[in-house]
């Protein structure tokens, strides 16, 4: 198998902004459809279920993808991040289960934001398979999962809005699109990258000499000793499973890590999130909507900060790691003048 490369910045960054443009657009069609297939009301009915989940969700989330992406020396594998992951997605469903019942929201409503939430939930888990391509700096995979979850979503949606003239059958539709998005394309860019990954840790293996060892060519001092296990096989820190690893003692290390980060995340979800709520409980699901239509608009300001961010992160964390700080100050330097053009 030929080994996935990491891109260039200026590549990363285009891929990254045309993905998340792509995206944005499908993400704002979906509004626009609800209002023109329904009504206000269903929009204000689906802006209202992402603003329960989604800070339930950034809290548990703990801001994993950043941590992961910038994780140059590896302390982790991946099998730890997605197995806390998971744990945090199934907390984060049991927490918006238990508010929904509590608001005492109309039914309708209620199940709404629980579907949602199951269509957060596998989001969620496609954000830990993107964390692992990010920190290899490969954001073509990720843009080009956006732009078929995009349209793909879209399309789920209108189907399930057509078909049941309700926000709820739109909203299976949005879980059923996410789902076929992480099985069909984010689980099989992770193994990608996964077995790219073992690949180059075999050849550094083989070029450190551990081979020669490993046929025979031992030393009299050490040749009744086991030979070294190669990475690959399970030996060491540097194992990649696809699957999920719950160490306690490492989950434990690692939430500490992100807890902080879990915290700052949901309280920025709720600055933007407060005033839906309370447009909602005083004001009515209707103005909610009209309101969550008008504010998305702010959302495309952010793609191109966004977008450096995140293909720059990664290779920030290499230089620093590497003890690089010429071309580190250069780089962060460089993302400075241009956010500062930006404003």
């Amino acid at each position: 198998m030929q080994q996935l490369k990491p891109l260039t910045l200026r590549r990363n960054f285009s891929w990254t902004f045309t993905g998340n443009l792509v995206y944005a657009a499908s993400q704002w069609g979906m509004l626009v459809l609800l209002a023109k297939l329904g009504s206000p009301e269903m929009v204000g009915q689906f802006t209202l279920g992402l603003a329960v989940t989604a800070p339930a969700m950034m809290f548990t989330n703990l801001h994993l993808r950043s941590v992961q992406a910038t994780d140059a020396k590896q302390q982790y594998v991946f099998a730890d991040y997605l197995g806390l992951r998971l744990i945090g997605t199934g907390l984060a469903l049991l927490i918006i289960a238990g508010i929904t019942l509590k608001a005492g929201y109309r039914w309708e409503t209620s199940l709404v934001i629980l579907v949602i939430g199951i269509a957060k939930a596998f989001e969620s888990i496609s954000d830990v398979f993107y964390g692992l391509i990010q920190q290899h700096e490969r954001m073509d995979r990720i843009a080009i999962a956006l732009m078929i979850k995009g349209p793909l979503s879209l399309l789920f949606l209108s189907i399930g809005v057509l078909f049941t003239k309700t926000v709820l059958g739109g909203v299976v539709g949005l879980a059923v699109a996410w789902a076929i998005v992480l099985f069909a394309c984010d689980i099989r860019n992770g193994a990608l990258i996964l077995k790219s990954s073992q690949k180059a840790e075999r050849e550094n293996f083989v070029e450190r000499g551990f081979i020669a060892s490993e046929v025979g060519e031992h030393s009299e001092s050490t040749e009744n000793l086991p030979p070294p296990t190669p990475p690959w096989q399970g030996g060491g820190k540097i194992q990649n499973q696809l699957l999920p690893r719950w160490h306690f003692k490492t989950l434990g290390k690692l939430i500490w890590l992100t807890l902080p980060l879990g915290f700052v995340m949901m309280l920025i979800s709720l600055n933007t999130n407060i005033p839906r709520y309370f447009i909602e409980r005083y004001l009515g699901e209707r103005q909610l909507g009209i309101f969550a239509a008008i504010s998305y608009l702010m959302v495309a300001g952010n793609m191109v900060v966004s977008a450096l961010a995140e293909s720059a992160s990664p290779r920030l964390a290499k230089y620093y790691a590497a003890g690089n700080i010429t071309a580190f100050r250069t780089l962060l330097f460089k993302l400075v003048g241009v956010g500062a053009v930006l404003g």
